[in-house]
């Protein structure tokens, strides 16, 4: 039995979409300063249209790719047709594909329309931390670019990314949590990644000028493509005991040393599983990539 990875996510894209009349300006580049500090990815029209960008068209393909819709409730916002508009196509988005986080935010006592009435809102009418915390929680599931669920056919993956330094060398962990409905057990696995002295040179270096989840992605998607191409990366488990592979793979003076391992927990079925923890990488670094995309990319 191959125990594959699942499907990876689909339409898990940030950043987070803010819809609101700009009579509201003010609050909103609080709020979406707030956000960015908080390392979450914010589209808003004032920060990223350009001359001579279609509003239209520019405004369509950010709510179409965005995981959350911030819909900010005023009296200004709720008779502004653009907000109307920007509404209705995140909850169509909400409604067909179930991937989209709309939240309303009530910043003022208003008319709340209608479809909107029946949702949690984030309220920041008193109290503007409360409401952060609200915006946060509600948010996390889908900005958060270090750990994630990937599902497809009878399995679902849990997966999540630590990192730290091992002899002030750089090190990345990741940890997969692998369970099917059907199956009596689960499969527990990791992937640790130890860069030598020039490896955490590189590292610090993409940390300062792009950021640590960029930093992370550039080092994880490297290690994938090595692993695609490694042979025997499937790691056989017959029994309880653990087991896995070590790895050397360069990049110019950059070096890495990958350890694999899994093992399985629960109910022996007598058959073997071949767990596919190259894919299970895969899937993660494409999440992550996901999470850290600009629209447009």
């Amino acid at each position: 039995m191959v125990l594959r990875s699942t499907e990876p996510p689909k339409g898990v894209f940030v950043p987070i979409f803010i819809s609101y009349s700009h009579y509201d300006s003010d609050f909103v580049d609080k709020l979406a300063m707030q956000l960015v500090q908080r390392k979450m990815y914010v589209w808003l029209d004032r920060w990223e249209l350009q001359v001579g960008d279609s509003l239209l068209t520019r405004i369509e393909a950010a709510i179409t790719t965005a995981s959350a819709l911030l819909v900010i409730l005023s009296v200004s916002s709720v008779d502004s047709p653009w907000c109307r508009a920007e509404i209705n196509a995140g909850l169509m988005r909400e409604l067909k594909e179930r991937k989209i986080v709309v939240l309303p935010i009530l910043i003022e006592d208003c008319d709340v329309p209608i479809f909107l009435q029946d949702k949690i809102h984030a309220d920041f009418r008193a109290d503007f931390d409360a409401g952060l915390r609200t915006v946060m929680e509600a948010t996390a599931g889908v900005t958060n670019a270090a750990m994630s669920r990937t599902e497809g056919g009878q399995y679902y993956t849990d997966w999540s990314l630590d990192w730290g330094e091992v002899d002030e060398r750089v090190m990345l962990r990741v940890t997969f949590v692998q369970q099917a409905a059907e199956a009596p057990y689960t499969i527990l696995s990791t992937i640790v990644i130890i860069g030598n002295d020039e490896a955490s040179k590189v590292y610090g270096e993409l940390v300062r000028d792009k950021g640590e989840e960029q930093a992370h992605i550039s080092v994880l998607d490297f290690i994938s493509g090595k692993l695609k191409h490694a042979t025997d990366t499937r790691i056989r488990l017959s029994d309880q005991f653990e087991r896995g592979a070590e790895y050397m793979f360069s990049d110019g003076q950059s070096k890495y040393y990958v350890e694999t391992t899994a093992r399985r927990l629960g109910v022996d079925t007598g058959r073997d599983v071949l767990v596919a923890i190259d894919e299970h990488l895969v899937n993660a670094v494409n999440y992550m990539k996901e999470v850290v995309r600009q629209p447009g990319e």
